[in-house]
């Protein structure tokens, strides 16, 4: 088998967008979501947003979004759901628990944003080098 590990420590993606990071709650330790970061290397994640939105083309070849921002919230947040959370304490994430607990999603989606945004930088500037 042909093994990778030196390659993936030198050009693969952090584990946080391939595997996922834990999350816990504020104020709520008794539950432990396991979420893929919403980076823009999380294909799955970007790719599921850019297939859900309204968006055309202008005479001029610019890209016109047609959602406005709530529905675009409101993708961004299904995308989540389906593409970065893997698991609350080991178990699979319900189907319907966006819907049932967006509050949650939000605080997750803000938190696990921080650390895509963090490592999106040091992709970026490891490449600059």
């Amino acid at each position: 088998m042909l093994d990778l590990s030196s390659l993936q420590s030198t050009h693969g993606l952090d584990t946080a967008i391939t595997e996922g990071k834990e999350f816990k709650l504020a104020g709520n330790d008794e539950y432990t979501f396991l979420v893929k970061v919403p980076s823009q290397h999380n294909k799955p994640f970007r790719n599921a947003i850019a297939a859900s939105l309204d968006m055309s083309y202008g005479d001029d070849g610019e890209v016109k979004m047609n959602s406005n921002i709530v529905q675009f919230r409101q993708k961004q947040s299904e995308a989540f759901v389906s593409h970065c959370m893997v698991s609350i304490n080991g178990e699979p994430v319900p189907a319907d628990f966006g819907d049932k607990f967006p509050t949650v999603v939000e605080e997750l989606m803000e938190a696990a944003d921080k650390v895509a945004q963090a490592i999106d930088g040091e992709v970026e500037d490891a490449v600059k080098k």
